[in-house]
């Protein structure tokens, strides 16, 4: 099994009531940081923490929506209006 190391040393804070948008290309560990801070992945070297605790497992300290294709499909007509594909203006 071939094993891609996509996250580095990586220090990382989010404060009660922000809204935090996490952005990158394909395949730059976006989801995988979500997986490791909901506790679906762990970490090969170093800790996870949430709220001062270190991360062991899926726990009730987040929230995860799943990504779907129904998701997506939702979200391309706004898409298309941001990159101006589609006449978004009736």
């Amino acid at each position: 099994m071939l094993i891609k190391k996509v996250l580095t040393t990586m220090d990382f804070e989010a404060y009660e009531n922000e809204f935090v948008v996490i952005l990158g290309p394909g395949q730059s560990g976006k989801t995988t940081l979500l997986r490791l801070i909901a506790g679906f992945e762990a970490p090969t070297k170093g800790t996870v923490t949430v709220n001062n605790q270190q991360v062991r497992g899926p726990g009730e300290h987040v929230g995860y929506v799943f990504p779907t294709l129904h998701a997506l499909s939702m979200a391309n007509r706004h898409g298309q209006c941001v990159h101006g594909t589609l006449n978004c203006m009736g």
